[in-house]
């Protein structure tokens, strides 16, 4: 994600300290955070998650939960797309048109990289992923919750991929 622009989904009738707060941390965080997202790969779930899964599902559905970092705000988007209710009034079941507009994003770091060992290339790949449950300062979140969630939990996925003779991830 290299630039991010907000746009209001309704007027706010009242004016919020608290919402202008949290819209304030939200804009430090999309500057400062390094986040990334694919139109056609899971960023979140690692290869052995995606294996496991529907490929025929939309992206969104697919997708590590602890890693949707964006989730909350895409929740309207998501309510619309299987048909509950929202504040809009909206109703009349799923609505699968909206699933191309809704794109997880990952934070956490991505590095891909070619190589030889012993004449063989090979792409190495390190993505770490930042879980969206309890993340924060080093000294301000520690410990677990009733959910099971642990402060600043990240995974971490190795990837090596032989034979790749052109070097391209496609779906990078």
């Amino acid at each position: 994600v290299i630039s991010t622009e907000f746009l209001p989904l309704r007027e706010r009738a009242l004016h919020d300290p608290d919402e202008d707060t949290y819209l304030t941390l939200l804009k430090t965080l999309l500057r400062t955070g390094p986040m990334y997202f694919s139109y056609s790969f899971d960023l979140t779930s690692s290869f052995q998650r995606q294996a496991q899964s529907n490929p025929s599902h939309p992206l969104w559905k697919r997708t590590d939960d602890r890693f949707f970092w964006n989730k909350f705000i895409q929740s309207d988007f998501i309510d619309l797309a299987n048909g509950a209710g929202s504040g809009s009034g909206l109703r009349g079941g799923p609505q699968a048109g909206v699933d191309p507009f809704i794109l997880p994003v990952m934070f956490g770091m991505l590095r891909i990289t070619q190589t030889r060992i012993k004449s063989t290339p090979l792409t190495f790949t390190l993505i770490t992923r930042r879980s969206r449950h309890r993340a924060g300062t080093r000294y301000l979140t520690r410990g677990i919750d009733d959910q099971g969630h642990v402060g600043n939990y990240n995974e971490t996925e190795q990837i090596v991929i032989l034979n790749d003779d052109d070097g391209s991830l496609g779906g990078f």
